[in-house]
């Protein structure tokens, strides 16, 4: 397993930032390795609310090594304002990323924690995937910060 952890510090509220990063179909905006994302189940909460049980059908993008793979990523865990957790799980690859947020400053502080299972032939590779996991995640804090702006 290879686990990466980075941060974001927001000049917004806890809601606000917790209500753009929630709604998952913002991923294809703002997550670097993902090209496309809509929802298609809802949650414990509603046909279209982000929560528990909401399952999103994300494409992966350009700047992944396996293009056009698609996955299905679904909320497992959700507290409203201050935590979610996602997994996707593919014959190609499995991931959980953990979203904690947290005030700070008057503004949020985000955290992205990235647990990625990767198949055998690339666990091979895991000492050399591990800096390409924390570019893109530095890189979806840089589209937050800028769609936050």
């Amino acid at each position: 397993m290879i686990e990466t952890t980075v941060e974001a510090k927001f000049n917004r509220s806890v809601e606000e930032v917790f209500a753009y990063v929630s709604r998952m179909e913002n991923l294809g905006v703002w997550g670097a390795g993902i090209a496309s994302c809509e929802q298609i189940h809802g949650s414990d909460a509603g046909p279209k609310a982000p929560g528990v049980g909401a399952v999103y059908r994300c494409t992966i993008g350009p700047s992944v090594p396996v293009l056009g793979m698609t996955g299905d990523y679904r909320i497992i865990a959700f507290e409203a304002n201050r935590s979610m957790v996602c997994r996707l799980d593919s014959p190609m690859l499995s991931f959980e990323d953990t979203y904690t947020f947290e005030e700070r400053d008057g503004g949020t502080l985000l955290r992205i924690r990235d647990q990625l299972t990767p198949p055998f032939f690339l666990a091979l590779a895991s000492g050399m995937l591990a800096p390409v996991i924390r570019r893109q995640l530095e890189q979806d804090c840089r589209n937050l910060e800028r769609e936050l702006a």
